[in-house]
């Protein structure tokens, strides 16, 4: 009962220590858009500022009827500022979409105090007023409106996560003021034991009794601290196992069934046009040969049929007609290619692992990264180079095999785009990105081993060490989830019995070597 008693407190202890750190990261992330809230309602207060002075600037200038070198050059640096926060409040902004009312409104603005400006300097000035009534006064107005909602709306939000941030702060002081209880409650609970074994030393019948109890209990305290740490942590590995199976599960199931959906709506229709092709070929060679023995039949049909003729080009037809059959027939057969594809990836799996063709998965995979590869007006096309060896079938879980294939292809497309960041399309034309797989059996011929290089950023010797690490990625925030890595890990070493590795140089790109036993073993299990 005692040590059922401990047990319970140091476990409510830690799970109040867990939610003071938790609560910690919350209230610091809520501070940072806080802070970047109130800095994003600052920037929109200062450009409210300018914008009176540009309006009162545009006034003085009607006022004196002239745009003097001064006034000018005054008016030039204040719409300089303004311009610099716009941009600082592109950055600071919620969203991308947020400040295009604000930018429209100054833009509008802008434009209308230039013609007015214009116009004085030309010495127009009724119709300088004119402009000034009818554009420049309405286009301020609802400048300064919308600039004054966007600040309400800001302070609004702030105000919102500050009040988060201090229902945080009482969360924090509340967990604290737990764990300082629990933890006082334990100490007590400890003095008391020391009291009842100082106790019982005072008895000189029962000393050598009560100390080898005392050794007892020691040691069985830290044998169950022992047995609590190794289950926290395997419990942790099994939460990250579970974590990243369930990614991997969700993905590939739903993944699946969009994939397997996709290829049967695409199989109907394309069966009915590739159907139809060969009899649809035939009925225009029947017409063809009708329209020839009515020409010899009947010669001279008359002007208008011949007039007819010739503006059909009838011979252009007849030689072209069977060119768009042949390529509506290889436009069939591409859609049917690519059905396939996406058959050959969505495969679910089974129980048991079942034999696959690993060529045929890295096709599949690389038809479905086509778009990524094809070039874009930031660099030429990626080139895939195939070095495929003679391989057998191989007994493994397809599904999950084609999704190492999928994340590491992936993982190299986005090293390359990295790379890219720096360079010249001349440049990248003269070192073009490069993507080689090489498929061979090793050297006891018991495993298929398949090389993924790319020419690419690479990595360091630390950031080999943590790629294949729960959460870990090296790319920036955003791109990645520092799971695809530990899914492939998963895959081929605890899935399949494999092995992979990496060899990579920063600048020298990246090379994963993947071994899958041709036979299945009996480690491999379904999870």
């Amino acid at each position: 009962m005692q040590h059922q008693e401990d047990f319970q407190g140091w476990s409510l202890l830690a799970v109040a220590f867990t939610a003071v750190i938790a609560a910690t990261f919350g209230i610091a992330k809520l501070n940072y858009w806080s802070d970047r809230s109130a800095s994003y309602e600052t920037e929109l207060r200062h450009l409210q500022g300018l914008a009176n002075r540009l309006d009162a600037l545009e006034w003085r200038a009607i006022a004196i009827r002239k745009v003097t070198p001064d006034l000018e050059k005054i008016l030039g640096v204040q719409r300089e500022q303004a311009r610099l926060s716009l941009d600082s409040l592109k950055l600071l902004a919620p969203s991308l979409g947020e400040l295009q009312e604000v930018d429209s409104a100054y833009q509008t603005y802008s434009i209308a105090v230039n013609k007015l400006l214009t116009l004085l300097q030309t010495s127009e000035i009724e119709e300088a007023l004119e402009v000034d009534e009818n554009e420049v006064d309405p286009s301020y107005e609802k400048l300064y409106a919308i600039v004054t909602k966007k600040i309400v709306e800001a302070t609004k939000n702030r105000t919102n996560l500050q009040y988060s941030a201090n229902l945080g702060s009482i969360l924090i002081m509340t967990c604290l003021v737990g764990t300082i209880w629990i933890l006082r409650s334990e100490i007590l609970r400890s003095q008391q034991r020391v009291q009842e074994i100082k106790n019982v030393r005072d008895r000189e019948a029962l000393l050598e009794q009560e100390r080898q109890l005392l050794e007892s209990k020691v040691k069985e305290r830290t044998q169950t601290l022992q047995m609590t740490n190794a289950v926290l942590e395997e419990t942790l590995t099994a939460l990250q196992e579970s974590h990243i199976q369930l990614i991997q599960s969700e993905k590939m199931s739903a993944l699946g069934q969009m994939m397997a959906g996709v290829a049967h709506e695409i199989n109907n229709p394309v069966s009915f046009i590739g159907g139809n092709i060969a009899p649809a070929r035939d009925y225009v060679r029947d017409l063809f040969g009708l329209i020839d023995l009515y020409q010899e039949k009947f010669p001279k049909p008359g002007s208008e049929i011949e007039e007819e003729i010739q503006a059909l080009d009838l011979d252009y037809v007849r030689e072209d007609l069977p060119k768009l059959f042949q390529s509506m027939k290889d436009g069939v057969a591409r859609i049917e290619d690519i059905s396939k594809s996406l058959r050959i990836f969505a495969r679910a799996d089974s129980d048991l692992p079942t034999i696959f063709n690993i060529h045929e998965g890295i096709d599949s995979t690389i038809l479905i990264l086509r778009h990524r590869l094809k070039a874009n007006n930031t660099r030429p096309e990626i080139e895939i180079i195939r070095d495929y060896g003679e391989l057998p079938k191989v007994e493994c879980y397809v599904g999950q095999l084609n999704q190492v294939f999928m994340n590491l292809l992936a993982n190299a497309i986005d090293s390359l785009e990295d790379s890219n960041q720096e360079r010249s399309l001349e440049e990248i034309a003269a070192h073009p990105n490069r993507i080689t797989i090489k498929t061979e059996l090793s050297s006891d011929r018991k495993s298929a081993v398949i090389r993924i290089k790319d020419n690419g950023i690479g990595m360091t010797d630390e950031q080999q060490q943590k790629v294949f690490k729960h959460l870990f990625t090296t790319k920036s925030v955003g791109k990645g989830t520092g799971l695809g890595l530990a899914i492939v890990h998963q895959i081929v070493v605890e899935k399949h019995t494999g092995t992979i590795e990496i060899k990579s140089r920063p600048g020298d790109g990246a090379e994963f070597a993947i071994a899958i036993p041709i036979k299945a073993t009996s480690a491999i299990s379904p999870k």
